[in-house]
């Protein structure tokens, strides 16, 4: 071994444990190969027991004739940086808490046929983009007798560090692959793969109907893939349903259904469901205070002075509450999931969080109804087409939007969809089904905007004709400057791709200091900007 005191940071050596991302340690050390970093001595040692080769060790000076003796045996004649604890933590940005990181080179890829071979029960991760996750399960798939773990191509390395650390080393000794690197590798690609080698697939689903793991129906199948979907929304529809897309050229023509509700379920150009009811969430305020839709934050400021009286929120409108109902549609304008890259260090996003924490209120229910300018609004049934009533009486509100420098701030998302089982032995009888829901679910459940046209035409043509009415009876007319508040809603609003839950705690984790006065906004966004570069990053 070749022990190298450390200085200073300037080493090219080090590049490997502080300066490349995950990403270039996959490329851009070693490209025929790459490398990663394994954490902790014991973990280390599991890589060793793997085969893995080393190609240098950063430790801190204690180690070296301590618990990281042995590790130096093993490792032959490879470079050893060694520093005080604080220079270290100065390189790495976090202290070694388990004292040694080693820099290995990356095993050769295998393929899922040869991870496969002799395999009874394979795990299958479906764009599992949390690494600790990543690791959790690989840990957990070997202790419940999994043979092997398979990978989506969105799923993030099982080699980046946190994986390898949370898995303690099982992401060494269970055999893991990728079943291809590029978005057309799955599902419809991956699942044909899955088939040929013999497997028959079954979704891990929460589910009331979902059988249990111990089932005999499952016990009996001699290969089984068992699939596990995303941290927020679990399994991808074009992964367990049909792509329906032949049944809009055939049974419902495209302009059956209102067309931004249709966009919502479009995934890479195919339909997997259909859409039944849509919704459009978004900040309504009187129409004489505020009478356009879309505004800027100066805008909303202005009118806030001309408010009087009136509360910006009503008071159990949080800071955190008001972030958390509006970060889906500001982190789809923030981060690029397809570059891998984001945005948060700008005036914009700090003018954005500034304004959750001082329009917002303290957090208290109150027993009266409050008058504020701004209301927190799902547009989920007729009702909110028609003209707003407040405290009993008719006035006037017009659909906001959240505050955006260009644009409007509608977002609009399907709550009710149906769609058919991928391998379902019934397919005519399933599209039977899906024709009768389409046809009948608006008259089924006419709480609901429904996401056919001619179903919300003929809402809208009732509310006209005054054959809706309110709880007490009043009819409630639907004029025409609300008709062309909704249909201005309809047209503005924006189809937000959803985002996983492991992004939006990353940024309400960090907002909450900002919200108690712990950090500026600048800092605050500095550590968001860290944080989700970091994140993305992992996910390659």
């Amino acid at each position: 071994m070749r022990i190298i005191e450390l200085q200073n940071l300037d080493d090219p050596g080090l590049d490997v444990y502080a300066r490349l991302t995950e990403a270039q340690l996959r490329s851009r050390v070693e490209p025929a190969r790459g490398v990663f970093i394994a954490e902790s001595p014991k973990v280390i040692a599991s890589a060793l027991d793997a085969g893995l080769q080393p190609v240098s060790l950063l430790m801190e000076r204690r180690w070296i004739e301590g618990g990281a003796r042995g590790l130096l045996a093993r490792c032959g004649d490879i470079p050893v940086y060694t520093g005080e604890r604080a220079l270290l933590a100065q390189l790495t940005g976090y202290t070694l808490t388990r004292g040694v990181l080693c820099a290995m080179r990356r095993p050769a890829p295998r393929t899922p046929e040869e991870v496969c071979a002799g395999a009874r029960r394979v795990a299958v991760l479906e764009d599992i983009v949390d690494s600790t996750n990543v690791g959790a399960i690989i840990r957990s798939a070997a202790a419940l007798g999994v043979d092997a773990v398979l990978l989506s191509p969105g799923c993030c390395d099982p080699l980046c560090r946190r994986a390898v650390r949370v898995s303690m080393g099982t992401v060494f000794a269970l055999p893991w692959a990728r079943l291809g690197e590029t978005a057309a590798a799955w599902p419809g690609a991956g699942l044909d793969r899955l088939r040929a080698m013999g497997f028959a697939t079954a979704a891990l689903a929460l589910r009331d109907d979902s059988l249990p793991i111990d089932a005999p129906a499952l016990r009996a199948a001699p290969r089984l893939a068992m699939l596990l979907g995303t941290e927020g929304d679990g399994l991808r529809p074009e992964t367990v349903c049909a792509d329906l897309g032949a049944l809009l050229d055939t049974q419902f023509p495209r302009e059956t259904f209102v067309p931004q509700a249709l966009e919502a379920v479009q995934i890479d150009g195919g339909y997997y469901t259909l859409p039944l009811s849509f919704c459009i969430s978004t900040l309504t305020a009187p129409s004489d205070l505020i009478p356009e839709q879309g505004l800027t934050l100066a805008e909303l400021e202005a009118a806030l002075d001309r408010a009087g009286d009136l509360l910006p929120f009503e008071s159990w409108m949080t800071a955190e509450n008001l972030l958390a109902l509006t970060c889906e549609f500001y982190l789809s304008r923030y981060v690029d999931r397809e570059a891998g890259t984001c945005d948060f260090a700008s005036q914009e996003f700090y003018d954005y969080l500034t304004w959750c924490k001082t329009w917002s209120g303290d957090g208290t229910i109150s027993d009266t109804p409050q008058e504020s300018l701004l209301r927190y609004s799902i547009v989920a049934n007729p009702e909110h087409v028609i003209t707003r009533r407040e405290d009993g009486e008719p006035r006037n509100m017009t659909y906001v939007g959240f505050p955006v420098e260009e644009g409007y701030g509608h977002e609009l998302y399907v709550p009710t969809q149906i769609g058919i089982a991928a391998n379902t032995d019934h397919r005519t009888g399933a599209e039977a089904f899906v024709r009768f829901c389409v046809a009948e679910y608006p008259s089924l459940m006419n709480e609901d905007i429904p996401a056919t046209a001619a179903d919300l035409e003929a809402i809208i043509d009732r509310c006209s004709r005054g054959e809706v009415v309110d709880w007490d009876g009043t009819p409630q007319v639907l004029d025409e400057a609300a008709l062309d508040q909704f249909r201005q809603l309809l047209e503005n609003t924006t189809v937000v791709a959803d985002t996983d839950a492991t992004l939006r705690e990353l940024v309400t984790d960090e907002a909450a200091y900002f919200f108690a006065s712990e950090r500026t906004v600048e800092e605050t966004a500095r550590l968001i900007q860290q944080r989700v570069t970091l994140y993305l990053q992992e996910q390659g």
